[in-house]
């Protein structure tokens, strides 16, 4: 879709009126599409290009599509999906270290220095929650406790929630990250 210059990109994502949002059509899209990809990194492997570069390219046409939106679905995705997600890196990973590649995922990820995707993710989350609380206006999604303990800061007020569905949407999912983990910052 073009609006002035702008390409937006078709979210394909189901919503059921009982159920609510349904994400994992999206998050399969996203994996699909990074399967997809998956050739170029096969063929530049078979090319004989170094493992610096194939990192790169799979770090730029692969994990961005895995990556894709993740503080929108990342809070309320099955285990199942994030084992898809992960699989696509584990896969990845094989292909780049080639006949040096172990069994074990932790060894390849030690390999080639980098972290699993979930990890990634909630550093995602993270940096997210940080730039809410910098910005004034986005600031106003979290309501904070009046009362401030010196030694911890103030925090986040979670409003009482009746739902799981509500549980594992992303601003109550960010105020118990600043609440763990930002709390001095606020």
């Amino acid at each position: 879709i073009r609006d002035s210059g702008k390409i937006y990109q078709n979210v394909d994502i189901e919503s059921d009126r009982r159920k609510g949002v349904n994400l994992s059509t999206y998050v399969n899209n996203c994996i699909k599409k990074a399967y997809t990809n998956l050739w170029a990194l096969r063929r530049l492997a078979e090319l004989g290009v170094s493992k610096e570069y194939l990192l790169l390219t799979y770090e730029s046409k692969i994990r961005c599509h895995v990556e894709q939106n993740c503080p929108l679905w990342m809070f309320s995705i099955t285990q199942e999906l994030k084992d898809k997600i992960e699989k696509v890196q584990k896969i990845s990973f094989f292909i780049i270290l080639g006949k040096y590649a172990n069994k074990e995922y932790s060894y390849n990820l030690a390999l080639l220095n980098s972290v699993s995707l979930d990890e990634r993710r909630q550093a995602i989350a993270e940096n997210l929650a940080k730039k809410i609380l910098k910005h004034p206006a986005h600031r106003n999604i979290f309501m904070f406790s009046e009362k401030s303990n010196m030694r911890s800061g103030k925090h986040v007020i979670i409003p009482r929630i009746r739902t799981t569905r509500y549980v594992n949407t992303t601003v109550p999912s960010l105020g118990t990250i600043i609440n763990k983990k930002l709390r001095h910052k606020i």
